[in-house]
């Protein structure tokens, strides 16, 4: 495997992590709900990018 890819699946765990870590936590302190919505919103959406499966796919590689 290449060091980017296992760096990638780092940090998209990283993000899962934070994004589960993050949604309780909001849930649980009761924090504004546009402002935790916008923050899991970025996370998710990182997490996503970032999934090496997801970048190896066909149609991945057809939106650059």
């Amino acid at each position: 495997m290449q060091i980017k890819v296992i760096v990638l699946g780092m940090v998209e765990a990283t993000c899962w992590y934070l994004f589960f870590w993050f949604g309780l936590h909001s849930i649980k302190r009761g924090y504004n709900s546009w402002w935790a919505a916008a923050v899991l919103l970025i996370l998710f959406y990182a997490a996503f990018v970032t999934c090496p499966w997801i970048r190896e796919t066909d149609a991945w590689s057809q939106l650059k």
